[in-house]
């Protein structure tokens, strides 16, 4: 499933993707998403920002979803993606959606599994 942000960074807006992407998952039956915030303006997040936000990711996705986000490479960081998959969620942070595609589509051992899809 692709999902495409546009505008500008917002913490507020960005703290409830989460929930916004596991409802997505749920309804849809699919359980791996694209994120594409590469258009996205003023992304330059403070590091509590990113902290906090991949916590949130962790914490509502879990190993659920496979999510593969692109961010504009200005202000790109591993800081969400490692705090988030230090907490087991399954996620990677890219700049070139080709990459992202490519990771999300290979078949590995934690692909997400049957035993969260209704």
């Amino acid at each position: 499933m692709v999902m495409k942000i546009t505008g500008s960074y917002i913490f507020q807006d960005f703290i409830k993707m989460p929930e916004i992407i596991l409802e997505a998952c749920e309804s849809h039956g699919n359980y791996k998403v694209l994120l594409l915030g590469e258009e996205l303006k003023d992304t330059d997040a403070s590091t509590i920002d990113r902290f906090f936000i991949g916590e949130r990711i962790a914490e509502v996705l879990r190993s659920k979803v496979k999510l593969a986000v692109v961010w504009p490479p200005d202000h790109m960081t591993k800081l969400t993606e490692n705090v988030a998959v230090n907490r087991a969620a399954y996620m990677r942070m890219f700049v070139e959606p080709k990459e992202a595609k490519k990771w999300l589509l290979d078949k590995d051992a934690r692909e997400p599994g049957e035993l969260f899809k209704k």
